[in-house]
């Protein structure tokens, strides 16, 4: 089976607009034609489409470029321009529901080389250190369903059905995974002979897979559901030669200090043992693959005469040097919208927007989790906003990188994530 790589790419580039309430541009480009689509606070706002000699703009654009696109395009890094216009509704739901209904129907397609070069050289996706070839060892269980196609399964309409469960797709050039709890595909990792993702653009790739076989295996808790993500996520911390351990004294170790981490061994039987918050979650090998909560079964795998042990674990987090607090460069602004009324995509009806009270509102914010003593820079950036939209954007993206003394980056970065869903409901009614 072949790759959806550029469907996959322009997935994540629309993951990371949903999880960050991006504001700004992103283009998609193929022999004879472009688009490009626009969005503010994580919402589409705009799109252009030109292909040979035509040009659209709106929702004209956006189903030129769903509909009439080649099956081979090339998706380019974000970049910093506000929207000219106002002229979509579609929220970034539906429009990632439709992206990913094309990956799954055209993934059997082939991709050519031009192609490909330019994937690889602007892969956004993270580092997952595997590939095809040493994907990770996953576990089974009570079978599901019969494995069958991913397009006879239906796994978005079986979703909600399903109890906590691992989902896992197979073809001759693709392996991914999923984690089911809730009614909810709650992680995924996709790796292709051309590409990779993990997250939402994986866990829509994998509903929207219309080929390859889908096996789903019933899990047993919602602890080994969380921490069957680590194999994807969670980098190798330590490393040593099954020879040179003492296996029971290994096993006391990492049931000792509470921490969450996987543990993978690599000999003449492979096995995985997930530990959640100190507890063995689950011990699983390929020669018995489903888990067992018993710390004898990692014993046994790590008391094999040959082998590797691999310990991944979460990175220390590490507090980065104090960034610059000015507003972003590059950002290209055409006709902004008026500081009383933003145009709803081109219906005709406005709404007022008061811009004191928005600004007085993300102040509270900063109020809630600075307090009076720490949220005085914050407060300056917002009270010195003019009243557009591409003004608050900056202004924002300048409060995410702030350096506050006494408060870990991520809190920051929480913070600034918060505005920006304020700051999208209030200005665009997003």
């Amino acid at each position: 089976m072949a790759s959806a790589a550029p469907h996959v790419k322009l997935l994540r580039q629309l993951a990371i607009a949903k999880d960050d309430y991006q504001s700004g541009a992103f283009d998609i480009a193929w022999e004879g034609g472009s688009a490009t689509i626009f969005l503010v606070f994580g919402q589409p706002s705009h799109a252009v489409f030109q292909s040979g000699g035509e040009r659209l703009e709106g929702q004209e654009a956006l189903d030129a470029l769903l509909f009439e696109m080649p099956h081979h395009f090339a998706v380019s890094d974000w970049r910093r321009a506000m929207s000219p216009l106002e002229s979509l509704t579609i929220s970034i739901d539906d429009l990632t529901d439709t992206v990913a209904e094309l990956a799954g129907a055209r993934s059997d397609d082939a991709v050519d080389d031009t192609t490909l070069a330019w994937l690889g050289a602007d892969d956004d996706s993270p580092d997952l250190g595997f590939g095809l070839d040493d994907f990770p060892l996953l576990p089974s269980g009570p079978e599901l369903w019969r494995e069958a196609e991913a397009a006879d399964v239906g796994l978005a309409k079986l979703l909600t059905t399903l109890p906590t469960a691992l989902v896992v797709l197979a073809g001759r050039r693709l392996r991914a995974a999923g984690v089911v709890h809730g009614g909810e595909l709650i992680d995924a990792v996709w790796v292709d002979a051309e590409d990779h993702a993990r997250g939402d653009t994986a866990a829509m790739a994998v509903l929207g897979a219309q080929q390859g076989t889908l096996a789903g295996y019933a899990l047993e808790g919602a602890e080994v559901a969380d921490a069957l993500p680590m194999l994807w996520r969670y980098p190798v911390a330590a490393r040593a030669e099954l020879a040179w351990i003492d296996p029971h004294a290994m096993a006391a170790a990492l049931e000792a200090d509470g921490v969450s981490r996987a543990v993978h061994v690599d000999g003449p039987v492979r096995g995985v043992a997930l530990f959640h918050r100190g507890r063995v979650a689950a011990v699983y090998s390929s020669a018995a693959p489903v888990p067992v909560t018993s710390s004898e079964a990692l014993v046994q795998l790590l008391t094999q005469p040959a082998g590797v042990v691999h310990v991944h674990q979460r990175p220390e987090r590490v507090r980065p040097r104090a960034a610059a607090t000015a507003a972003p460069d590059g950002i290209i602004a055409t006709e902004p919208a008026g500081p009383s009324e933003i145009n709803d995509g081109g219906n005709g009806a406005g709404w007022f927007v008061d811009y004191d009270q928005v600004k007085h509102e993300l102040t509270q914010i900063g109020l809630t989790w600075l307090g009076d003593r720490d949220s005085t820079q914050v407060t300056q950036l917002i009270e010195g906003t003019q009243p557009t939209i591409e003004d608050f954007v900056a202004t924002i993206d300048a409060i995410r990188i702030l350096d506050v003394t006494g408060l870990d980056p991520t809190d920051v970065h929480s913070m600034a994530r918060e505005m920006h869903q304020h700051a999208a409901e209030r200005l665009c009614g997003a």
